[in-house]
């Protein structure tokens, strides 16, 4: 956890930099503060830590909770304009989302695997998935 917050921190005034790939830059500036990553990356693992022998639904159901309650308390961490309006959904519902995960021309592939149908848009997918694994939830 530290060190994805700390990553998630150190590089959020570089994301969207697209020039020098240099390893030469300082660790924190100005700019340096957690995002919608982090918010995110705590909320799953909050809800992985009370889903310990919880079925799959029920799994689902602490996610979706914990990150709406992780997005509501930090409202301006960065989330995209769709994300914040699920955010608030009394029902939410998957939205079709690809966000920053939609490779280049591509799509993001398996989205109707059922194990991998929380409703969570983007990168959370991919940050859920590999927490379950490491929870011992073979996907």
């Amino acid at each position: 956890m530290y060190g994805a917050i700390l990553g998630d921190m150190i590089g959020a005034p570089y994301e969207f930099d697209r020039g020098n790939k240099t390893k030469d830059f300082t660790l924190f500036t100005g700019g340096s503060n957690f995002t919608d990553d982090t918010v995110m990356t705590i909320a799953v693992a909050e809800a992985l830590l009370n889903a310990e022998s919880k079925g799959e639904a029920e799994v689902k159901a602490l996610i979706i909770e914990s990150m709406q309650k992780w997005g509501r308390k930090y409202p301006n961490a960065g989330y995209g304009g769709r994300f914040i309006g699920w955010l608030w959904e009394a029902d939410p519902k998957p939205y079709g989302s690809y966000g920053n995960a939609r490779p280049p021309g591509g799509h993001q592939g398996r989205r109707g695997d059922s194990k991998r149908d929380i409703p969570c848009p983007h990168r959370q997918r991919q940050g859920r998935d590999q927490a379950l694994y490491r929870q011992g939830v073979r996907i």
